[in-house]
């Protein structure tokens, strides 16, 4: 749902020649049935999450307040280039997806990895026997050939 507010958003501000908050606010009630619907607070912690992420230039200017005659300091909000780059490839939500084919890739190589290593494992404990049968059989072939040598040189007897 968040990344679909920040997508929609950043489409909006694709399109949109207002640059005030409360401007943004207004006309994105007007033209975007999914922005309608958003809280004033979220949509505004939206547009300042944009513009962390560099998608959205913020820009202000310090004025004096008309009424109270206080100082106030008035922001403006563009979408960057890179936002117009991002948002035209998919945005957040596009980002998501490719995060999620990332995870889901990693996961099933760290599987693979896990039943290399297990089938690792086997072989090498398969080989440890084998080593063992080889190296038994080689001490039987080796005594029943000392014998053998032995009887020859009669030292042995039958």
């Amino acid at each position: 749902m968040e990344n679909k507010i920040l997508d929609e958003l950043l489409k909006y501000l694709l399109e949109t020649d207002y640059d005030e908050f409360a401007h943004i606010r207004n006309d994105a009630n007007k033209k975007s049935d999914f922005l309608k619907n958003i809280d004033n607070a979220i949509l505004k912690s939206a547009l300042l999450k944009l513009v962390k992420d560099g998608y959205v230039n913020q820009n202000s200017e310090n004025t004096t307040d008309q009424l109270f005659d206080t100082p106030r300091t008035n922001y403006f909000y563009n979408i960057s280039f890179e936002g117009r780059v991002f948002i035209k490839n998919g945005g957040y939500e596009n980002q998501n997806r490719e995060n999620q084919k990332k995870e889901n890739w990693n996961n099933e190589m760290t599987e693979r990895q896990n039943a290399l290593e297990e089938q690792q494992s086997s072989n090498q404990f398969q080989l440890v026997l084998l080593t063992w049968v080889i190296a038994i059989g080689t001490l039987v072939a080796a005594a029943y050939y000392l014998i053998e040598i032995l009887k020859f040189f009669c030292v042995l007897k039958t």
